[in-house]
């Protein structure tokens, strides 16, 4: 009896000196300092007011300083009407890496919950006015060099979906397909569009720029003579991945796109090897 009445009492003495396993084991949260650099987003939905329905979209960039501040820009469509805005503002971490952040933009700010995910890389987040509808992502631009027409060079995938309204026409759109570029500057593209579910196969060119900072502008002519511009921005390292919105009065309509990469092959030490496409 006494011995096993002195090995409780080593043992509870050893949990409240050390701790139980869990506790001890323990991964740290999130903070402030979770969240700094600088990260590519879009988001799209809906917003209610005065008994009407808009679609909304956006894309753009925000910087966030690791110590609760931030500040940002971004290309947005209210139900066609084109806007390009600047901001800053504030946000909050919590320990369970979900937040909040307020950026200051006009006539009324807009306010975001987020959860961050990837190792602080990437964010989901909604629109937490009341009346809005919208959901998006964020992933972090982690640039080796700054950017120019060069640094997007090969083929990618993309995808575009949203409404158009031109004045008694109003539709849904969606288009998807291939677009290469020739590193100065120009761009050849091969996508499927449906007009309200007219299905429409086509061809044709374009140009885009590309700033420092990774934002750039799309501009191209279709087949039946419409042009087409938008706004863009990559994130990541600025070579694979990236945000779109078209700025044409009368569109909501944004997507992203995506590096298209060769299947992996064997070298002759039998190492696998995957190269992007060019």
């Amino acid at each position: 009896m006494k011995h096993a009445a002195w090995t409780s009492v080593v043992l509870v003495f050893g949990l409240v000196l050390y701790g139980t396993g869990a506790a001890a084991a323990e991964v740290p949260g999130c903070g402030l300092d979770t969240l700094k650099g600088t990260f590519g987003y879009h988001y799209k939905g809906t917003l209610s007011r005065n008994d009407a329905l808009d679609r909304l979209a956006a894309v753009g960039l925000v910087t966030f300083s690791g110590t609760g501040t931030l500040s940002g820009a971004d290309t947005r469509s209210l139900s066609g009407a084109i806007e390009r805005r600047r901001y800053l503002g504030t946000y909050t971490v919590n320990r369970d890496c979900t937040g909040s952040a307020t950026f200051a933009t006009a006539p009324t700010a807009t306010h975001v919950d987020f959860v961050v995910l990837d190792d602080a890389n990437e964010m989901q987040f909604t629109l937490a006015d009341e009346g809005n509808s919208t959901i998006g992502i964020a992933k972090r631009q982690a640039l080796t060099e700054p950017c120019h027409v060069g640094r997007v060079l090969g083929s990618y995938g993309f995808a575009v979906d949203g409404y158009y309204f031109f004045g008694p026409l109003v539709g849904y759109m969606t288009l998807s397909g291939i677009y290469t570029t020739d590193g100065k500057g120009h761009v050849t593209v091969a996508d499927t569009v449906s007009h309200n579910g007219t299905m429409e196969r086509r061809r044709y060119g374009g140009t885009y720029t590309l700033e420092p900072n990774c934002t750039g502008v799309w501009e191209s002519t279709f087949p039946d003579g419409r042009t087409f511009r938008a706004d863009f921005l990559i994130v990541g390292d600025g070579i694979f991945e990236g945000y779109f919105i078209v700025t044409e009065p009368g569109t909501v309509l944004s997507g992203a796109d995506k590096k298209i990469q060769r299947p992996a092959t064997t070298t002759a030490e039998g190492k696998s090897v995957r190269r992007a496409t060019n």
